[in-house]
């Protein structure tokens, strides 16, 4: 979900990634990738960081460290716990 309804071109809001669990079980070796739309303008990442209650490592779709102007981000190796969820921002 985004932290703003509508975002004006060049400006800024927060991404939040929510993933759930309803096993009685955590999930390990969790793993995602998410590139960022391209239109109606591209979105990028913006300098101020982010947030992982995941755990695991969380790059850009490179694989390299997170950095503005990244075009996504992917999680490998993250934990959700038994009938809970984690947090990417």
């Amino acid at each position: 979900s985004f932290g703003a309804a509508s975002i004006p071109s060049g400006g800024n809001t927060t991404l939040s990634i929510v993933l759930a669990n309803p096993n009685g079980v955590a999930l390990t070796g969790v793993a995602f990738t998410d590139l960022f739309p391209a239109s109606p303008g591209p979105m990028t990442l913006s300098a101020g960081g982010s947030t992982n209650t995941c755990g695991g490592t969380l790059t850009n779709t490179g694989g390299g460290a997170l950095n503005t102007g990244d075009v996504g981000i992917s999680l490998a190796g993250g934990t959700i716990p038994a009938g809970g969820s984690c947090t990417i921002r």
